[in-house]
């Protein structure tokens, strides 16, 4: 289970994300203070694919090992993240359940936008859905296309 800690973010840290660099400050302030935070042990399951997805991660500290199916299937990653990195976008802005799986690879300190302050947020700031909206898809065909050079091979 991942537990509870308290962490932050300011808006000039969500500034320099992508995903949110074209957001105005009454967005990033508004934003920055739905955030919670949570802390993730060495070899801890953050989520696993099929699962419900309720919410967006950002990684404040710490490695993580994303996976294209279950953890215990025995498969290599297919990505890692790092500090700074956004993740479980696609569950959160399409309502499906979690795309691939996410354990951490150390200890980590993750900022989390539950859904129900995202549908708050983007009831006043359409553009924060916009933006996630662009990620997922984009993460989407990396997804795709990852798997169609799996299958050539």
């Amino acid at each position: 289970m991942v537990t509870a800690k308290k962490a932050t973010v300011t808006p000039d840290r969500l500034r320099q994300l992508d995903l949110f660099a074209v957001l105005s400050e009454d967005t990033l302030a508004q934003l920055a203070a739905l955030f919670t935070s949570e802390q993730a042990g060495e070899g801890q399951t953050i989520f696993e694919v099929g699962a419900e997805g309720t919410k967006l991660y950002l990684l404040a500290h710490g490695t993580a090992d994303v996976y294209g199916g279950p953890i215990d299937a025995g498969e290599p990653p297919i990505a890692r993240l790092d500090k700074g990195d956004v993740f479980g976008e696609i569950a959160l802005v399409r309502e499906d359940p979690r795309t691939a799986s996410v354990r951490a690879r150390t200890p980590c300190t993750l900022l989390v936008l539950h859904r129900d302050h995202f549908t708050l947020l983007i009831a006043s700031a359409p553009e924060v859905r916009t933006a996630m909206e662009s990620l997922a898809s984009n993460r989407l065909l990396q997804d795709q296309a990852r798997e169609d050079a799996s299958q050539e091979r």
